[in-house]
């Protein structure tokens, strides 16, 4: 009788450690949100004169964008998953502002380097660096 005992603890002592194993948390899977990494304000100077700047502001449950002179718009039902350190990759839908139609399914990348992040949304055909900021209205 005592040996069954042992026995039967010992199985499931072992049993116990072979799925403890297999319970582990997936960097690789799709996360809710922003990642902390990334949450503040960021900026760029635009390309020409009807929008000298460009802001993202990164919040953990949204994206806001705006350029000069434009109503803010926004991004929502955010996911992103980890691709390495400092790369992610991010779903979202963009919501309606101005004359702009509500869009669903985008996907975008970003690397985060210091104090800027590379975006590059999409096709992957162009990258922007926007760089953070305490003042996002300093390039007026």
């Amino acid at each position: 009788m005592k040996l069954k005992k042992i026995f039967l603890s010992l199985i499931l002592v072992f049993s116990i450690g072979i799925f403890a194993n297999n319970i582990s948390a997936n960097a690789s899977s799709w996360h809710k949100g922003t990642p902390t990494a990334l949450r503040g304000i960021y900026a760029r100077k635009g390309g020409n004169d009807v929008h000298p700047y460009f802001v993202f502001t990164v919040k953990p449950k949204s994206i806001n964008y705006a350029a000069s002179g434009m109503i803010m718009s926004g991004l929502h039902h955010l996911y992103y998953k980890t691709l390495g350190h400092a790369k992610y990759i991010l779903k979202f839908d963009v919501e309606q502002a101005g004359g702009l139609s509500a869009q669903k399914g985008h996907k975008g990348y970003v690397t985060k380097h210091g104090n800027k992040i590379r975006l590059c949304v999409e096709n992957g055909t162009k990258s922007l660096n926007y760089y953070k900021t305490n003042n996002p209205y300093l390039y007026d």
